[in-house]
């Protein structure tokens, strides 16, 4: 298994010129970090951009946001990657993630990076979904891959999800960030990368994040 610093570092070693969804977009920080470190041949951003409330089929992980703060996060995402957009490149699919995944052709996707909902029925629905679009050896990597009593505490269920999955279908981790898991500031927590166990892989990890300096870290 390899480790990382960071989990800009992480995506650098993922395949480039490949076709990679994100799932849970925000104002497209990561999506950008996505964007011009992998070159993507197509990159398919999803998130619903949609204030919770009692009934979704998701429960909650713990944090809130207005329906007006999401909608101008979309706003400035479809801004953010209008030239993208225009060209194809980038694809935004405004929706919850298990029906905008099931929109894709299944062993579609060379690589996805999962970082939505994060509780333990969110992610284990979207895995089970994964498991037919993400193309045979290819790779599911996601963020906050930590299970602190601050955490468990906001209903984060990833750690619990992820391994169960890898149990049952035979994947296994090959990658993970170092990042400490503050229990205030959420851009440090672990991301993990996942492969299925005794097929050929679709890519070798790259050494070309050996190479880059500390400040292009995202």
């Amino acid at each position: 298994m390899r480790t990382f610093p960071r989990r800009g570092r992480m995506i650098r070693a993922l395949p480039h010129n490949a076709v990679v969804v994100e799932i849970g977009v925000n104002q497209g920080e990561f999506s950008q970090t996505i964007l011009s470190k992998t070159s993507p041949r197509k990159l398919h951003l999803i998130d619903c951009w949609e204030e919770h409330h009692e009934g979704l089929d998701y429960p909650h992980d713990g944090f809130y946001a207005k329906q007006a703060d999401h909608q101008s996060n979309f706003d400035l995402v479809r801004q953010r990657f209008a030239g993208p957009i225009a060209t194809g490149q980038v694809a935004v699919h405004r929706g919850y993630s298990v029906p905008m995944l099931e929109t894709l052709a299944d062993a579609s996707i060379d690589w996805v990076y999962v970082d939505a909902n994060h509780s333990y029925e969110a992610v284990a629905a979207e895995l089970a979904v994964l498991l037919r679009k993400v193309k045979p050896g290819g790779v599911i990597a996601g963020h906050d891959y930590i299970s602190t009593p601050y955490w468990k505490e906001r209903n984060y269920g990833v750690v619990e999800a992820v391994d169960e999955f890898c149990w049952r279908h035979g994947w296994e981790l090959i990658g993970r960030t170092t990042g400490p898991g503050w229990d205030i500031d959420q851009s440090d927590n672990p991301s993990f990368a996942i492969r299925q166990k005794g097929l050929p892989p679709l890519w070798s990890w790259s050494r070309e994040w050996l190479r880059l300096p500390a400040r292009r870290a995202a």
